[in-house]
């Protein structure tokens, strides 16, 4: 009977302790995933937006124009921005380079970049 009361009183408050355990590393776990994806969608939105600039400016020959095309068509939102985007038309070939700018959703240190570069043939 004695050591019925001793084993639930070390139990009583075991609950309490694994919510208030799991609940900080649920809400980190949370922000790493919810990272992960801002990064990701940055990555797909300038990959695709510069081979739309390729396409684009070996389509119509024209440098600015598809600088300008390729900025608009950028869909930014309030994690992640196009810092930069160049194209080139040279040796009978189309290359684009771009920066992304993508913030840490949980911090307010310094934001990471990302860098691409495409090439196509000019279209005659």
């Amino acid at each position: 009977m004695l050591n019925k009361s001793i084993g639930r009183s070390f139990k009583k408050g075991s609950v309490t302790m694994e919510f208030v355990t799991l609940i900080p590393l649920l809400l980190i776990m949370i922000l790493f995933i919810a990272q992960f994806f801002v990064a990701g969608m940055a990555v797909v939105e300038t990959e695709v937006t510069l081979r739309d600039t390729v396409r684009y400016a070996a389509e119509i020959g024209d440098e600015k124009k598809a600088k300008r095309w390729g900025l608009n068509r950028f869909d930014a939102s309030g994690y992640y921005d196009m810092e930069s985007l160049k194209v080139e038309i040279k040796d009978e070939e189309v290359i684009a380079t771009a920066r992304t700018r993508i913030e840490w959703l949980f911090t307010s240190a310094a934001p990471f970049h990302y860098r691409s570069k495409v090439k196509t043939p000019v279209i005659d």
